[in-house]
C-alpha cells in the first residue's frame, strides 16, 4: 500500500480544479460555519502555527472559495472542507484553511494568489464523469 492509499479507501475527495458537482458545493456551504464566527484551532494547527507564520486566531471569512471537500465513503457524511480566502491587505497571498465538522481549523497554509496547482495530484480526487465518458486516449 502506497502512502496516502488508505485515505482513498476511506474517503471520497472533490477538488474545484478537477470536478466539484453543485450538490457537493451546496453540502459544503451547509457544513461551514456562519461568517465572522471565531474558529477553534486544533492541536495540529497550534503546532504548525509559528513555523508557517499563521495567525493566532481566525474567524470564518465571508469571502472564500471552496477548494477541496472530503466525504466519508461508508456514510457519505462530509468530513472536511478546505477553503481559500483572500488575505486582507495584500493582492498576492491567500490563506487556505482546512475545517472539520466542529468547525475546528485542523490545518492552514499561505498560498500565492496566482498559484495554478502545479503539485495537484488528480488521482486523489473524483474525476468529472463527462470527461471520462469522452476521453478516448
Amino acid at each position: 500500500m502506497t502512502e496516502g492509499e488508505h485515505y482513498n479507501d476511506r474517503y471520497i475527495r472533490y477538488h474545484s480544479a478537477i470536478y466539484m458537482p453543485e450538490y457537493i458545493t451546496v453540502a459544503a456551504l451547509e457544513f461551514l460555519p456562519p461568517a465572522h464566527l471565531e474558529l477553534p484551532m486544533s492541536n495540529h494547527y497550534e503546532g504548525l502555527r509559528d513555523a508557517r507564520r499563521l495567525p493566532p486566531s481566525l474567524s470564518m471569512p465571508d469571502d472564500f472559495e471552496i477548494v477541496d471537500v472530503t466525504i466519508i465513503r461508508d456514510t457519505m457524511a462530509l468530513f472536511r472542507v478546505c477553503i481559500r480566502q483572500p488575505w486582507p491587505g495584500t493582492d498576492l497571498i491567500d490563506l487556505v484553511m482546512v475545517l472539520e465538522g466542529d468547525h475546528e481549523v485542523v490545518s492552514a497554509y499561505w498560498n500565492a494568489r496566482d498559484d495554478r496547482h502545479g503539485t495537484l495530484d488528480p488521482a486523489m480526487y473524483v474525476e468529472n464523469p463527462a470527461k471520462a465518458e469522452f476521453d478516448y486516449e
